[in-house]
């Protein structure tokens, strides 16, 4: 029997695209819907019927989203005057290996994220998908 769940987190941030040329290189804002996705790698469900309680989910990934990119400006690291000028200003920043797009915060919350609070060799728990909605009309998607 293969069972998954999926859980929708919300978090507002503002970013810009370093060397990128259109409205994006300017800092905007965005109210991000991000759903993740969860199944066991070993075709059961734990021991009280559940392949994960929602509450870990939310307690897990969904408070380091909360932690470090709600309310926060995610920026290029190559993108440093605008670094140091948000850093004078005391901004939430959270400095990224390149530019803040819908697809790399999808592949960093699958990659990077979820394997800190989800080990398939501990509890045979996979985070296996994780889609973010930049708007209603676009969505990156990483997936395993």
């Amino acid at each position: 029997m293969q069972v998954s769940v999926k859980k929708e987190l919300r978090f507002e941030y503002a970013h810009r695209l370093f060397n990128y040329v259109g409205k994006c290189h300017n800092i905007h804002g965005h109210n991000e819907i991000v759903w993740v996705y969860f199944r066991r790698t070993d075709f059961f469900l734990n021991d009280i019927d559940m392949v994960i309680d929602f509450n870990d989910i939310k307690s897990g990934i969904g408070k380091w989203i909360d932690d470090n990119w709600d309310h926060s400006i995610l920026l290029n690291k190559e993108d440093k005057k605008t670094i140091r000028a948000m850093e004078k200003l005391q901004m939430k920043l959270y400095i990224m290996s390149g530019n803040p797009t819908a697809e790399l915060i999808a592949h960093y919350l699958l990659h990077i994220v979820g394997p800190k609070y989800y080990s398939k060799t501990l509890n045979n728990l996979e985070l296996y998908k994780v889609e973010v909605f930049e708007n209603d009309f676009s969505v990156a998607v990483a997936e395993l």
